[in-house]
């Protein structure tokens, strides 16, 4: 079977997903967190990488675990015809600011002013979706905006192309994912920086949030 990457930028649903897929099929016994040697529940996983820091681990689990997070940073994931992609995104206005909120409850973070650090991350996203974007319509990857998350159609799609057996007893439910926030009031600054990236929402199908 193939190695699945799920190349996700930051705060784009990722672990809603992997909830999401759990309901319909047995995702965590393939999946790899990368980040982190940890299991579903905290545990740690027997990984023979697992004193490695994420630059490190080279694009693969030391547990011999084949569907594999990364949020690709340093934007080196390499694509090969023989694996498949998985490419999560939202609108960055929205990942930006949920990214922004996270790292401020983290006290052992310098963050620079609001805006620097809204542009730098905007830089990120483009750079992201420049690399990824051109290979969305390939056999071997899947392109899974947020708002997808709700469908079980789509979820059974992603578990079958992860070649991961359904469940004969599905735990989905309707009402366990919700889409959050679909609209930010702005004064200017983040309707601007939506503006200047309206042709990637569009060719990407992601509706604007600003108001």
């Amino acid at each position: 079977m193939s190695f699945v990457h799920i190349v996700t930028f930051p705060r784009s649903g990722h672990h809603a997903m992997i909830e999401q897929l759990e309901s319909v099929s047995d995702i965590y016994v393939n999946y790899c967190e990368y980040y982190n040697c940890i299991g579903r529940h905290g545990e740690r996983i027997d990984c023979n990488k697992s004193n490695l820091i994420w630059k490190e681990k080279g694009f693969s689990c030391g547990a011999g675990r084949r569907i594999i997070k990364d949020h690709d940073f340093e934007l080196l994931l390499p694509y090969s015809h023989g694996d498949k992609y998985i490419i999560q995104l939202r609108n960055p206005i929205l990942s930006i600011l949920s990214w922004y909120e996270l790292d401020s409850k983290n006290e052992s973070l310098k963050l620079p002013d609001f805006k620097t650090y809204f542009r730098q991350k905007m830089k990120f996203w483009v750079d992201f979706v420049e690399k990824w974007y051109p290979v969305i319509s390939n056999s071997n990857v899947i392109y899974v905006p947020y708002e997808n998350l709700a469908i079980k159609e789509k979820l059974i799609e992603l578990a079958l192309f992860m070649d991961l057996p359904l469940k004969t007893d599905s735990l989905y439910d309707s009402t366990s994912f919700s889409i959050k926030r679909k609209e930010v009031k702005d004064d200017g600054f983040l309707g601007e920086e939506e503006n200047k990236i309206s042709s990637y929402l569009e060719k990407l199908g992601l509706e604007k949030v600003v108001i």
